[in-house]
């Protein structure tokens, strides 16, 4: 998989390596990145056909230039002297230098000039390829004239240094590393120390969730010590994988899947009467296996065509990506609202090991696994259990992520994240009960204490979840023969609870101490009660029954969903699942939190699995009521009563081929890949690729309007807008300006700040704003310049001379 990965990321930006350097080109201008860069005079060029020409020498200024006609003959890395005819207009404020190699592939970089020529100062890069370094060379030169074949004019030329380094493939490298940081690595060492590594998807979900909870507290831990750095988190890295060579050294020489065995299949009980329960193959079986393949596949399909993209959602990437920056930065993050930190402190990890937080592709590809991975439990579930239920439970689930969620399940938000571990908190818990000894059962019951304190790290509906645990524990009935006496039951439910206030308080301790400090503050308030536009209870459960009924069909397949939920009462287990999490939960997001329809996300697996439950329980009951079926014993439960399955068998044998890979050798040959990879693959591609996608995030044709108005005429202000996405557009950021038009009091003080030249405004404005800028625009103080969107207003200041 995570080559694969590789694969889709390289391809999505490009291969190639530059043989050499065959022109430059030298260009006065204006703009800060080349997504806003213009051209305001002279160019001066290696290439023939250009007026001005560009000298290129290596060896100071004495030494012999080369051939500037038929290309520059050096290697694509190393430092070059250029030489231009000086032009009275100067290089502009901003000049570019674009280098094109014999390979057909091209880099740029824009700087700002620094120091006076012949002063030796390096200029500043503003943007474009990070390989590229220039500045004034040393002294003064006298080597070319404006036109070729070019020779001294008796004019100092513009002495210039020009670097280019060598390609980096560690980037890449570190960024693929990143991603098994985050989704694997830790939790696996815990599972391997635990030895419960058995059964490919039981390792690969609980590793999942165990690996967002131990990088959330390795993040804040570092943090802490003012240790976030990329040599510190490498040497952690390092000591991860000591470990993990230490708990798989005696199964070096054996083959992959010798980690994941899932042990044999339990054996079947022998019925009343001597006959055995015969499997049972039905026309229903194989409609449920497809229906799963075909989800599982949809899924897997939407993960590899995610990969190489961006954060483009609004509260991906003003909040949360804000914030896993600022991680990355080794310092807590500012104006959290009391939201906790586990995905942005994961994500920062993987800027922390590449060394910087622009490229976003690999923090983003770890969140279409998130769905994969809730897919995952009721497939393992059904291969461990042998119930139907949990096979239907697959396509339920992805048939209410797809439908209810839609892009939010990739899109970089906190909702799946958190519905993943409030699934794998009870999909440990299952486990638990259905443990064969007392050690397995207290191992996976703190297992889910684990992932629950982790939901409710990630998103503050989490703490429903954290709540309710120790309580579901208390109920829980041990299936497998792992019975504790009373007195061993309430000294583990000391133990998960002391663990779940270990986990949860300090993070919502020190936020409260904040807010009362009044360094931060809470949404809560405007989450439950401000934003639902005085709707009375009643009007917020009409709302969030619209919600559902927008989309066509889904009303309908959540009433169906609860109605299948009400059956799973038989089920000792389900019972307590949907009366104490998925039906309160679903009521408190109807009553209070359904301005967005995203917020159900939590209750989403669950019911999707309580209802699996409940057709499994209603099929019993038919066929009970049918009083025979053929080949098989009627037993008193539904688990007893639909046919079984071979356990993982034809799952297993599909990836038998990997399996048999030997685990040393698998262990060298990944990192080796890697690097090979990132050999082959050119950086600037990577950071060109961000930045290009990172121009179209949010509202793509809002962004195209302030790029075009940029490069002409241009803005010579700063804008004050509510529209936070212009800080993450490349060359506009320092644009920003808020502004949220809500108050003539903070408006008219915006409007005195003579660095804002520019308003941009929606119909979001209150009156007596836009009565001010009605008037304004008649007086002609403020002219229209344009509607970047529909409902978007783009004023210029008409500010007179000072």
């Amino acid at each position: 998989m995570i080559l694969l990965l590789c694969a889709c990321i390289a391809a999505n930006a490009g291969y190639g390596e530059a043989a050499g350097i065959r022109g430059i080109d030298l260009a006065a201008g204006e703009g800060s990145h080349p997504a806003v860069w213009r051209a305001i005079g002279p160019r001066w060029s290696t290439l023939a056909s250009w007026s001005r020409l560009l000298g290129v020498g290596t060896k100071g200024p004495a030494g012999t230039l080369l051939d500037t006609g038929e290309g520059v003959p050096m290697p694509a890395e190393g430092a070059l002297n250029l030489y231009a005819e000086p032009e009275a207009s100067g290089l502009g404020a901003n000049p570019s230098i674009h280098v094109y190699f014999s390979d057909g592939t091209s880099i740029q970089a824009v700087f700002e000039v620094r120091g006076s020529p012949g002063s030796g100062e390096t200029w500043a890069r503003t943007g474009g390829s990070r390989r590229m370094s220039a500045g004034w060379g040393r002294g003064t030169a006298d080597r070319v004239g404006a036109v070729a074949p070019g020779g001294p004019s008796g004019t100092e030329d513009l002495f210039i240094v020009l670097r280019l380094e060598k390609r980096n493939p560690w980037t890449f490298f570190w960024g693929v590393v990143s991603v098994l940081q985050m989704v694997f690595l830790p939790g696996f060492i815990v599972l391997l120390a635990l030895g419960s590594s058995r059964g490919v998807f039981r390792t690969a979900v609980l590793s999942f969730a165990l690996s967002l909870v131990i990088n959330h507290g390795v993040a804040v831990v570092l943090v802490g010590l003012e240790l976030f750095r990329p040599f510190t988190l490498r040497l952690l890295l390092l000591g991860e994988c000591g470990l993990l060579l230490w708990f798989a050294r005696r199964n070096l020489n054996q083959p992959v899947a010798v980690l994941f065995a899932a042990g044999p299949a339990p054996e079947e009980e022998e019925p009343p009467g001597g006959r055995r329960r015969a499997f049972s193959r039905s026309m229903i079986e194989d409609a449920f296996l497809l229906s799963a393949f075909v989800m599982l596949t949809a899924f897997f399909c939407k993960w590899i065509a995610d990969a190489g993209s961006v954060f483009s959602e609004w509260d991906a990437v003003v909040s949360w990506n804000r914030w896993a920056v600022e991680w990355a930065d080794n310092r807590l993050p500012s104006a959290t609202y009391a939201y906790p930190q586990l995905l942005p402190a994961n994500w920062s990890l993987s800027y922390g090991l590449m060394g910087n937080a622009i490229l976003q592709f690999f923090a983003k590809s770890i969140m279409p696994l998130f769905p994969l991975a809730i897919l995952c439990i009721p497939l393992d579930l059904f291969f461990r259990l042998k119930r139907i239920g949990y096979l239907l439970g697959v396509s339920l689930a992805g048939a209410l992520l797809w439908g209810t969620l839609g892009k939010f399940n990739f899109a970089g938000y906190a909702d799946l994240p958190v519905a993943f571990l409030a699934a794998a908190s009870v999909y440990a818990l299952l486990l638990a009960g259905d443990a064969s000894d007392k050690r397995g059962f207290r191992a996976h019951i703190l297992l889910g204490a684990l992932c629950s304190g982790g939901c409710a790290l990630t998103k503050q509906a989490g703490l429903y979840i954290a709540a309710i645990y120790p309580l579901l524990v208390f109920l829980m009935p041990a299936r497998g023969g792992a019975c504790l006496d009373r007195k061993e039951k309430a000294r583990l439910l000391l133990v998960v609870i002391g663990l779940l206030a270990a986990l949860v308080l300090p993070w919502y301790l020190y936020k409260l101490i904040q807010i009362m400090a009044g360094l931060d503050r809470s949404n809560t308030g405007f989450l439950m009660i401000t934003i639902h536009k005085g709707r009375s209870l009643l009007g917020r459960f009409q709302h969030a029954v619209d919600l559902l009924r927008a989309t066509p069909g889904l009303l309908a397949f959540w009433g169906c969903i609860l109605a299948a939920m009400t059956l799973s009462w038989r089920d000792c287990v389900w019972r307590w699942i949907a009366l104490l999490l998925v039906l309160p939960f679903t009521l408190l997001w109807a009553l209070f939190f359904s301005y967005d329809i995203r917020n159900i996300a939590l209750a989403v697996p669950l019911a999707a699995m309580a209802a699996g439950i409940g057709v499994e329980e209603g099929m019993a009951w038919i066929r009970r009521r049918a009083g025979s079926h053929e080949g098989v014993v009627l037993g008193t439960d539904a688990r007893r009563d639909i046919g079984r399955m071979p356990y993982e068998e034809g799952w297993r044998s599909g990836l038998r081929g990997f399996g048999s890979l030997r685990l040393g050798v698998f262990l060298v040959v990944l990192p080796a890949s890697l690097v090979l990879w990132g050999c082959l693959l050119d950086e600037d591609e990577l950071f060109e690729r961000q930045s290009h996608l990172q121009q179209s995030i949010n509202s793509p044709g809002m962004n195209k309007a302030l790029y075009v108005y940029a490069k002409a005429p241009g803005f010579d202000g700063k804008i004050a807008t509510f529209y936070k996405i212009i800080l993450h557009l490349p060359g506009l950021e320092h644009l920003f300006a808020y502004e949220d038009f809500t108050s003539v009091g903070p408006f008219l003080r915006t409007l005195q700040d003579e660095a804002v030249g520019y308003l941009l405004l929606d119909d979001r404005a209150a009156p007596a704003v836009k009565e001010i800028i009605r008037d304004r625009l008649k007086t002609g103080e403020f002219v229209l310049v344009g509607r970047p969107l529909s409902t978007y207003l783009l004023i210029r200041i008409e500010r007179g001379p000072s």
